[in-house]
């Protein structure tokens, strides 16, 4: 169950990575609306609750991450809506959730085996 999550939570990571790089200008116009970067928080919160159950440090500082985050985009959508702005364009924003997607299944990966 453990591979399944992180696999799926790799693949969706690389794969909205990617649209970032390819479509920096729609993400950046469908993340101006606090409607849904409120909806992006809850759906990271939904994704931080296995951690939860699991033991281990991959899976503390992988929830960690994923509840920070959410918790951040739901309860202060308008200072994330900022924040992302000042600190570097959308495509950026992309190669570094592709680099985290690759890096979170490494990591994993190493760790179980």
């Amino acid at each position: 169950m453990q591979d399944l999550y992180v696999a799926t939570c790799a693949i969706g990571l690389f794969a909205v990575g990617m649209w970032h790089v390819v479509q920096g200008e729609a993400t950046e116009r469908m993340f101006q609306k606090r409607r849904n970067v409120q909806l992006l928080g809850v759906v990271l919160l939904v994704l931080a609750l296995p951690c939860a159950l699991w033991r281990g440090a991959f899976f503390s500082a992988f929830g960690t991450a994923l509840g920070l985050s959410g918790a951040l985009r739901l309860c202060m959508p308008a200072w994330n809506i900022r924040m992302q702005k000042k600190a570097y364009p959308r495509w950026v924003h992309g190669w570094i959730m592709m680099a985290g997607a690759v890096g979170s299944w490494l990591i994993f990966r190493i760790g179980s085996s």
